[in-house]
């Protein structure tokens, strides 16, 4: 059954995005869990390094090798990524000319976006998180495309969904202040000045 959205009330709504988000909790715990172990493994503050008997309490430094290799995986994934090859989809030269400009555009694009430093972000919340989450949007800024690496622990789409056409909804946790909502929405600032 599809639900026309605009058509419902505020209430309404807020009780649909309160049942969408908690109808994939078990998921999500998962991921909370693992990401915060995988943190304090990070941070040499594992749990199992409790259970070793012959460490010397006066000494807190300790090697910590495995996300240092982490960070030496993730270099190698995105030091040297394939560029962009864009084939022309007809014969001639106007299609070659074409293809090389669009090419061109997106190579740099690929490094306006700094899209390097943005796919490293996703790769480290893949290691700690076991979730990789890219989000594309329009950005205002540059009156352009956008996209970056988003936190899995503050997201939530449907429990089964392997890809985004996959899930019914698709929901972010944003945290924000009032000011730069109201900035983001001039039109609405009475309405929410008076509830805050």
């Amino acid at each position: 059954m599809k639900i026309d959205i605009n058509k419902l009330t505020d209430t309404q709504k807020i009780q649909l995005v309160n049942k969408r988000w908690s109808s994939s909790d078990e998921v999500w715990e998962i991921v909370d869990r693992v990401y915060r172990n995988n943190t304090a493994v990070y941070d040499n503050q594992a749990e199992w390094l409790k259970d070793i008997p012959q460490k010397k309490k006066g000494k807190t430094t300790q090697a910590n090798r495995v996300f240092v290799n982490m960070e030496a995986v993730i270099n190698s994934l995105i030091a040297n990524p394939p560029g962009i090859n864009i084939l022309p989809a007809r014969d001639g030269e106007e299609a070659q000319d074409f293809a090389r400009k669009l090419e061109s555009f997106f190579r740099k694009k690929y490094a306006d976006l700094n899209t390097k430093e943005i796919v490293r972000m996703g790769l480290r919340n893949l290691y700690f998180g076991r979730l990789l989450v890219m989000k594309a949007f329009w950005n205002p800024m540059i009156n352009d495309f956008d996209y970056r690496a988003i936190d899995p622990r503050k997201v939530r789409f449907g429990k089964y969904a392997r890809k985004e056409q996959d899930s019914e909804f698709a929901i972010e946790e944003i945290e924000d202040n009032l000011a730069s909502v109201v900035e983001r929405f001039p039109e609405k600032k009475k309405e929410l000045m008076k509830k805050f």
